[in-house]
């Protein structure tokens, strides 16, 4: 066995790992080794390990030393001929680099990624979204560096944003798009494949993404994937398109409430057939105005949304406003009731907002002992007029405001 073998071997024990550690720490900061290092609350295996090799008292638990003084007694000891920085190297089991050097390391490492997958991906749709990202992603270095399957995973996301459906005119389910494109079919389904994946649609169509669940199905949308077309519903009445399909015409004749499934739209092309569509939040609500309606024969749609607006439920608005439907929504009058409809009719100014009276208010609102900081925060955020005054109605009184209370009021409304 060398010296230096024997030196390796003595170095490995427990008793020296942090004050290894600590060079290591030294030289990575300062590209050389140096300074002073300091090691508190030293157990008893480290007190004599280090003792023994540097001929000190250590029974108080600390050592300070500087690299000039541990070079002195390291010169004393049978390892006198051995180099210090290179038994560091060789403990490590890699190069030793100063954080200067990895930087330097890790410049070019990203450098060289880049300008690999620019030139591959040159001329393709997902070109302009990779430049961005490169120039604009803040944990770029990290993720070229530190994680292994990142290069794999930016590939998958840029074969993804290639091979849309919307392309093709085409609507693929999210499983089986990731399926045909890695063989797993979640791997878009969450973490940072999808979050990844969802920003380079958002920048291919200049979309905003917001984070929020029905602003990332939208986008999926918008790029011919669905994450899911038969749980994602909305309850309607009294509506049918154009072409007049049968199973669409029957529930339309009969005034039958159904659930509207996103597959169902998909499944019918055309404008529909024009009319008067009445839109409310609450299902018990829907039901009494779709009896209501029935029963009067009154040619008047019924859209409800159950609470928050889904996909099927803003493709289904879509379809209704090009076809020249004109549109009243009504909504509970409590802060989150508010804010849907402020959200809808900011993204759909063609929108009547039906219903809502400061007066009204004051005779079937019900008085809340008290309101959330969080729930006062929302009243003062809402874009629309009306609403904005709904809002200050609702800080002034402390009254909700719910549809039941309203029933009677939107059955003599409806024309």
């Amino acid at each position: 066995m060398s010296l230096l073998e024997e030196c390796l071997h003595y170095l490995e024990q427990p008793g020296f790992e942090r004050f290894i550690e600590a060079w290591l720490e030294k030289y990575r900061r300062l590209g050389h080794l140096g300074g002073r290092i300091q090691l508190e609350h030293l157990n008893k295996m480290e007190q004599e390990a280090l003792g023994l090799l540097l001929g000190m008292d250590l029974g108080e638990g600390t050592l300070q030393l500087d690299y000039r003084s541990f070079q002195k007694q390291w010169s004393q000891t049978r390892f006198e001929s051995v180099d210090f920085l290179e038994v560091l190297t060789l403990l490590r089991q890699d190069p030793l680099y100063s954080r200067r050097e990895l930087r330097h390391q890790q410049a070019l490492q990203v450098q060289t990624f880049c300008d690999t997958l620019l030139t591959k991906y040159a001329g393709t749709p997902a070109f302009t979204f990779l430049e961005h990202y490169f120039k604009t992603d803040v944990r770029l270095v990290y993720h070229i560096c530190h994680e292994e399957g990142y290069p794999i995973l930016l590939e998958h996301v840029l074969q993804a944003l290639n091979a849309l459906p919307v392309y093709q005119n085409k609507t693929e389910l999210l499983p089986v798009f990731s399926w045909r494109l890695t063989r797993d079919p979640h791997y878009f389904d969450q973490g940072m494949a999808h979050d990844l994946l969802l920003r380079g649609i958002a920048f291919h169509f200049q979309q905003d993404l917001d984070g929020s669940v029905d602003n990332r199905h939208d986008l999926l949308f918008q790029a011919g994937v669905l994450r899911d077309d038969l749980s994602n519903a909305c309850l309607i009445c009294h509506i049918v398109p154009c072409s007049h399909p049968q199973s669409w015409q029957a529930f339309y004749d009969d005034y039958e409430p159904w659930n509207m499934t996103l597959y169902n739209l998909m499944q019918v092309e055309g404008p529909f057939s024009q009319s008067a569509i009445y839109m409310v939040e609450n299902p018990s609500v829907f039901r009494e105005l779709a009896l209501h309606v029935k029963i009067r024969q009154l040619d008047v749609g019924l859209v409800c949304s159950n609470g928050q607006i889904n996909l099927s439920t803003y493709r289904l608005i879509d379809r209704l406003l090009t076809s020249g439907c004109t549109i009243n929504y009504a909504g509970d009058w409590d802060p989150e009731g508010l804010q849907i409809a402020d959200k809808l009719v900011s993204r759909y100014p063609r929108i009547h907002l039906w219903g809502y009276d400061v007066h009204a208010l004051k005779v079937i609102g019900l008085k809340q002992t008290e309101i959330s900081e969080s729930r006062q925060s929302l009243l003062k955020h809402y874009r629309h007029p009306i609403l904005r005054a709904m809002a200050r109605e609702i800080r002034n009184t402390s009254l909700f405001g719910y549809q039941e209370g309203l029933l009677e009021k939107m059955k003599k409304s409806l024309i």
